[in-house]
């Protein structure tokens, strides 16, 4: 049996654009996810804070 991946226990916001849509990715213990819209980076940045603040609170 394969081993396990090995998972960072450390949260690292990642920030990819394709064709001008911005998303915003991280992995948080086993889960990763990721928030991707049709607005500027900035909005989504916010957005991303609040979103990982409340899975986190």
């Amino acid at each position: 049996m394969p081993a396990a991946p090995e998972i960072s226990l450390d949260t690292a916001f990642r920030f990819a654009e394709k064709n001008g849509v911005p998303a915003f990715y991280w992995v948080d213990g086993n889960l990763g996810y990721v928030l991707t819209g049709a607005v500027n980076r900035s909005v989504i940045s916010r957005a991303v804070r609040v979103l990982y603040d409340q899975l986190n609170g």
